[in-house]
């Protein structure tokens, strides 16, 4: 009874709860997976994410520093993402990013992060002069 109750809770959140939930979960694949589901939210353009982009950016960016492949790489996916909104939030921290990891990470991972900057950078459509200094 306890668990149908608990499911019957879990459906009625919003997709943008559901998430953040995930999110907080102790498990790391349950949270990966609240980072896929955000980054979904942030294509499909939903109303709640969209008034919550800060949090959800600062999710983004905490989770670049993670250890793991799996988060950090989802989180760079997330950004990119985020970056079609956002783009000057998006772009400057991952070409920040790119330079501090030429030590701490491994030439995947910052070839992950420089595929990201190319797909922020289709954005920008001849306005990238201004990210010069990043």
């Amino acid at each position: 009874m306890e668990k149908l109750a608990q499911r019957t809770l879990e459906s009625e959140k919003s997709p943008f709860q559901r998430a953040n939930s995930l999110l907080s979960d102790f498990l790391l694949p349950t949270q990966v997976q609240g980072i896929k589901e955000m980054t979904t939210l942030i294509e499909t353009k939903d109303e709640e994410c969209l008034k919550n982009l800060e949090s959800v950016l600062k999710v983004f960016i905490s989770c670049m520093n993670h250890g793991d492949s799996y988060v950090y790489l989802a989180a760079i996916n997330g950004l990119v993402a985020l970056g079609s909104l956002r783009l000057d939030d998006a772009l400057p921290f991952l070409c920040k990013q790119f330079g501090a990891w030429e030590v701490t990470h491994s030439p995947e991972a910052r070839t992950k992060v420089g595929e990201a900057i190319v797909k922020l950078a289709s954005y920008c459509e001849g306005f990238l002069g201004q990210y010069r200094e990043n």
